[in-house]
């Protein structure tokens, strides 16, 4: 293997200073030997502090290879003249940089190796003031001491407020969990990701900069939530303002740059050896830049141009969708909401690797996980239909975004929120103020509950939220799903409940007595899909063999399965819910018209037929125990008289 090692060493052409080779080699396994093959004995037995300082550039390369360093590693030494004299002064960015070691295992050793000969102030891999949490999900996850200092900030704390599933946990009492540690986990498995990548490809030439830049952006990548997650951004935002294209990712760049500012985090960043270049990388990342292919001979205006870019997908993947974020909050969104989930995403990072693509690197992976990925967007699909996009969960979110509604229109100085130098603000002027942002979580509900009404906004946000902790929903009426493949319009939503209350003409007297209007109504839309609208995401995914490590295409499903989908990866809920009021019957009354109007609706659009939630009633089960003919029609054997009671018992009414 030394032989081979050493071959290999002098045949490969060298890459100019800072850039990567465009060699298909630059990306082939390494073939060094492991590294703690016969350390341990040997580094018992290194010579006093007075002897090192003689040695020679030959004894410095007869000492590493003796602990097992490999052959090319020790070749780096020997090229760049490194003698006793110099290594006290040997520091990881030496390593980095100058010698181009990046393999973990080689640096842990030569870092053993040196403080073995007294140099106890080498760039530790591991520095002091690391943390270790105990996550629920991903075991025990290590934190560099620049990530605690980033978790120790009251910007960060907010997130322990902001529930993960935000209306969810109204419906699914396990959906407890927050942002904080949500974040928490997609730094760990950005982490993860990038440092398998380094250790199977070590030329692509990440850095530990490159490590730390991409865990920040995912520990800050959800600073900017707001109250119940993506109802505020999703919801009420649009109403508040119309005409506004903010996002939370917009919030969590501000949020990010606050954070560093007010903390006084600029100095600890550079302690580190973060610069401002490295705080934009992070803040783009952060921001999710969206994909876009650079002409050949153009510059890149990412932070890292096309060399890194795939560095850019490992967060936030606006190629294709696969990312950490993902990862995370599937297995622990599952976890807690006790579904079950067949992706694993460990297989991804062992069988990763990153691939030149018409011109740009990108993460592709084994061809043998094609199915995984199709499993990992099916359990996105699965997510939205069973618990994000829950007909309870829509209901109560409906109601928890007018309640912000009647705070918003409200001039309470009591629920405005508060910043700095004691200015208050109005629930959307917060997101352009980070002070006053700060102090806006799911506590809202709370303050609420808690004020006194001193307007008919506050009274009714009160009366909304009460109604929702004691169990008066908004009633669905049905719902039904688009034939055709054109999108509903889902902003168009008074129009609907116009159309509607439109199929109810012949029967105006009663509609006037129920004084049954549009505002007694909702039309709400639920949108499931595998997360590009239309489009299959595992389209833009590439797959590589183990017979070609360098050669990445892209798979048709049906060279997976058959029974994948193949037309639609979208769909959409239309939905419509009542809002109820003390008067049960009349309430009644207003679903039986409503479900006609609805289902008339869909017809004449193209939808298909409502089911009839309010009047599910159980089928009675047909004996099938004798024989079955073609020409017989079944028959059920008389029935003894029921009682009421008994009789009851056969028409069960489903409860939501």
């Amino acid at each position: 293997m030394a032989s081979r090692s050493k071959k290999r060493a002098r045949q490969e052409p060298q890459a100019p200073e800072g850039e990567l080779s465009n060699d298909v080699d630059m990306f082939a396994e390494d073939e060094s030997p492991l590294p703690f093959q016969n350390g341990d004995e040997i580094l018992a037995s290194q010579p006093c502090q007075e002897q090192w300082q003689q040695w020679t550039v030959e004894d410095v390369a007869e000492k590493l290879r003796a602990i097992g360093i490999p052959v090319d590693t020790v070749c780096k030494f020997e090229e760049h003249k490194i003698d006793g004299s110099v290594l006290n002064r040997l520091t990881q960015e030496h390593m980095e940089d100058t010698l181009k070691i990046h393999e973990l295992g080689t640096k842990l050793k030569i870092q053993a190796f040196l403080s073995e000969l007294g140099f106890e102030d080498f760039d530790n891999l591991h520095p002091d003031g690391s943390k270790v949490f105990n996550d629920p999900i991903h075991g025990h996850m290590e934190f560099h001491p620049l990530f605690i200092a980033i978790i120790d900030t009251p910007q960060f704390q907010r997130l322990r407020y902001l529930k993960q599933l935000g209306a969810c946990y109204f419906v699914y009492p396990g959906a407890a969990h927050n942002r904080f540690e949500h974040c928490l986990g997609v730094c760990h498995l950005a982490g993860e990701l990038v440092s398998a990548l380094r250790k199977r490809q070590p030329r692509l030439g990440i850095t530990d900069t490159d490590i730390l830049c991409v865990q920040i952006a995912g520990l800050c990548h959800d600073l900017g939530h707001g109250p119940f997650s993506h109802v505020f951004d999703n919801k009420f935002i649009p109403y508040a303002r119309p005409d506004s294209k903010w996002q939370h990712e917009d919030a969590s760049v501000d949020m990010f740059k606050h954070m560093v500012e007010v903390n006084g985090l600029e100095p600890v960043f550079e302690e580190y050896g973060l610069t401002q270049k490295d705080r934009v990388f992070i803040i783009e990342q952060i921001a999710g830049k969206p994909y876009t292919k650079c002409e050949e001979g153009g510059e890149s205006t990412w932070r890292y141009g096309q060399e890194k870019a795939f560095l850019y997908e490992v967060v936030a993947n606006k190629r294709n969708g696969v990312d950490v974020d993902k990862w995370d909050y599937f297995k622990r969104d599952c976890h807690h909401l006790a579904i079950t989930s067949s992706f694993d995403h460990m297989r991804f990072i062992q069988f990763a690797r990153v691939i030149r693509v018409d011109g740009e690197l990108q993460i592709c992976v084994r061809d043998k996980e094609a199915f995984n990925m199709y499993q990992m967007f099916h359990t996105r699909h699965a997510l939205h239909r069973r618990a994000y996009q829950h007909k309870v969960v829509q209901a109560v979110e409906i109601m928890l975004v007018e309640a912000m509604k009647e705070v918003e229109e409200s001039e309470d100085p009591y629920l405005m929120i508060p910043g700095d130098n004691g200015k208050r603000y109005k629930i959307s002027d917060c997101i352009n103020h980070m002070d006053a942002y700060t102090n806006l979580t799911d506590d809202i509900v709370h303050r609420i509950l808690l004020s006194e009404p001193t307007d008919h906004h506050i009274m009714r946000a009160k009366e909304i939220l009460q109604n929702i902790h004691k169990r008066k929903l908004y009633k669905c009426v049905g719902e039904s799903v688009p034939i055709t493949d054109a999108d509903t319009i889902e902003k168009q939503g008074d129009k609907i409940k116009e159309e509607i209350l439109q199929e109810l003409s012949g029967q105006e007297a009663e509609v006037e007595k129920l004084q049954l209007n549009t505002t007694r109504f909702v039309v709400q839309v639920a949108n499931l899909d595998f997360g590009k609208k239309y489009q299959n995401p595992v389209n833009d995914l590439r797959f590589f063999s183990k017979n070609n490590l360098n050669k990445a295409v892209a798979v048709n499903p049906t060279q997976i399965s058959y029974m994948l989908p193949q037309v639609r990866f979208k769909e959409q809920l239309v939905r419509l819910f009542l809002r109820p009021t003390e008067d049960k019957e009349t309430d009644r009354q207003c679903m039986r018209l409503l479900e006609k109007g609805f289902k008339d609706w869909c017809v004449k659009n193209t939808m298909k037929k409502p089911e009839e939630l309010a009047n599910i009633v159980a089928t009675p089960r047909i004996s099938t125990s004798a024989p079955a003919c073609d020409n017989v029609t079944p028959t059920r054997a008389p029935r003894a008289p029921q009682s009421d009671t008994s009789a009851m018992k056969g028409r069960q009414r489903l409860s939501f």
